[in-house]
């Protein structure tokens, strides 16, 4: 599995497995500090919505990113490799 983000000038790829999660105990390790977080700027029944729809965790194997503006180019991506 491969996911990256929209942004051409700060841009990472993170490659990795992805996994459903079905397990409710599972589930609630992600949606709890989501919800904390993002709670009172989201609608309420931000945690039932999340939970009643496909949550994933990715285990990243490698990830690479890039900076391209003019004034901060890099010659080179910068890699990281997960064990």
């Amino acid at each position: 599995m491969v996911f990256t983000v929209d942004n051409t000038v700060e841009c990472i790829s993170v490659e990795g497995s992805a996994a459903l999660l079905t397990d409710p105990a599972r589930i609630d390790v992600w949606v709890d500090p989501y919800v904390e977080k993002y709670g009172p700027e989201s609608p309420e029944g931000l945690a039932d919505f999340v939970r009643q729809n496909a949550v994933i965790e990715v285990q990243p194997t490698t990830a690479f990113a890039v900076i391209e503006r003019e004034d901060e180019f890099a010659t080179r991506a910068t890699r990281w490799r997960f064990p």
